[in-house]
């Protein structure tokens, strides 16, 4: 798998190996709760990437580097405890990274969650896949009558061979994922058909990549 390189202020862990981070404090009079994590993985923990950092953060779905907080784990070990959180709002991730926390493998979904009673403990599972991605795209759904069109149909090819993987979504829905997508370069093709199945739109190829297992990569807004 070819990893992410990642900048370490970026993703805001560097400082995880602490089990608390400079840059939080807590006074002894609040009220905290726990949050305890456990992820699966598919395939399992990567040779290199023995690394499970735990993030939690204001809720920020899809701004990993304004997290407040990164705690270390084995991989291998598939749970993590963050104890003395304050009481709120947080958005939770999981990240896989290598031992010196430079390159991403695989990054969970984010779970939005409540940290609600004092001495509490929050429990959240992930399953995170690590060699497969997501891609989305955005359509201007008045093409669908314009051209008569009928279904929108996504095609991935990994370079090296392996199986297409496609997805067909009703027009009209002016949206669409890919998902399954392999981990790599890869050339994405999009296209509008008829009811009969025939090409009436076509946007060409693109060459992109998905960096690291579980990226939900948005390509932008297709025009036919």
């Amino acid at each position: 798998m070819s990893p992410r390189t990642l900048a370490l202020a970026g993703l805001v862990i560097a400082s995880a190996c602490d089990s608390t981070p400079d840059a939080v404090s807590y006074d002894d009079e609040e009220e905290t709760a726990a949050l305890e994590v456990f992820w699966t993985l598919d395939p399992a923990c990567p040779v290199l990437g023995s690394t499970a950092v735990v993030l939690a953060g204001e809720p920020a779905p899809h701004d990993v580097q304004t997290w407040l907080n990164g705690d270390r784990y084995s991989c291998a070990d598939g749970r993590g405890t963050i104890a003395n959180l304050p009481l709120g709002h947080y958005s939770f991730a999981v990240a896989i990274t290598d031992d010196s926390q430079t390159s991403l493998f695989a990054l969970s979904d984010v779970v939005n969650g409540e940290l609600a009673r004092d001495g509490a403990t929050l429990e959240i599972e992930f399953s995170i896949p690590m060699l497969e991605g997501t891609f989305e795209i955005q359509w201007d759904p008045s093409q669908c009558a314009a051209l008569d069109g009928d279904k929108v149909i996504m095609e991935a090819v990994a370079v090296g061979g392996a199986a297409p993987v496609e997805s067909a979504i009703d027009c009209q829905a002016g949206t669409g994922l890919l998902s399954g997508v392999p981990v790599g370069d890869v050339t994405l093709s999009i296209s509008l058909r008829d009811a009969k199945d025939q090409t009436v739109g076509n946007s060409g190829s693109l060459q992109t990549t998905i960096a690291y297992g579980n990226q939900r990569l948005s390509i932008g807004y297709f025009t036919f």
